[in-house]
């Protein structure tokens, strides 16, 4: 059952997908995105707010078991559309209620989605066996996200420093890997 949050969310990127990154400047270099977080063969990882599975392929291709989930249906059965995604488990449905174990959480140009930091951070901890990394990252720096996300206040909350970012997910993580700057945003987190 999806809270209020959830359904405004919902509806808001099922009406985005049929155009999600469709145009050139949203075109994406998911090695790059991904380049400093580093993978081992047949970790199990969990693509949170997947959206058109922009990073999925990718993540296939490094030989990971990878679920991707994302809130909106339409999202969903875009990222499913893409042939390179088989093999990828999509998940229709809401990040705070869902349950799985995991080697890695990737939160790709999504955080500021998430309202509730509480929820946030109880339900990736719940996920996570010691030593799980959480990763928040994103292709643009934080006045970017933020620009874009300053209109969605429905949907979205702030981007703050990742120094900051990480106080709220305290003590069940503790960051390892801190880096901002004008084109991209990278919080990487080790499971307590």
């Amino acid at each position: 059952m999806l809270d209020e949050n959830a359904k405004k969310q919902r509806d808001f990127f099922n009406r985005l997908a049929p155009e999600w990154r469709e145009k050139p400047e949203y075109k994406l270099n998911a090695e790059k995105a991904l380049s400093p977080i580093k993978f081992k063969v047949g970790e199990r990882v969990l693509d949170v707010a997947c959206g058109s599975g922009a990073l999925d392929s990718t993540l296939l291709s490094y030989g990971l078991k990878v679920d991707a989930i994302d809130v909106s249906d339409k999202m969903i059965e875009k990222a499913k559309s893409d042939e390179r995604n088989a093999g990828v488990n999509f998940i229709v449905g809401d990040f705070y209620q869902h349950a799985g174990e995991y080697d890695k959480i990737l939160v790709f140009d999504a955080y500021p989605h998430f309202k509730d930091k509480i929820a946030f951070k109880n339900s990736a901890a719940r996920m996570l066996g010691k030593e799980g990394e959480l990763w928040i990252f994103f292709d643009d720096g934080r006045e970017g996200i933020d620009s874009h996300h300053g209109g969605l206040s429905d949907i979205s909350v702030g981007l703050r420093l990742p120094e900051e970012e990480s106080e709220d997910l305290a003590p069940e993580f503790t960051p390892f890997f801190v880096y901002s700057d004008e084109k991209s945003y990278y919080l990487g987190l080790k499971r307590n």
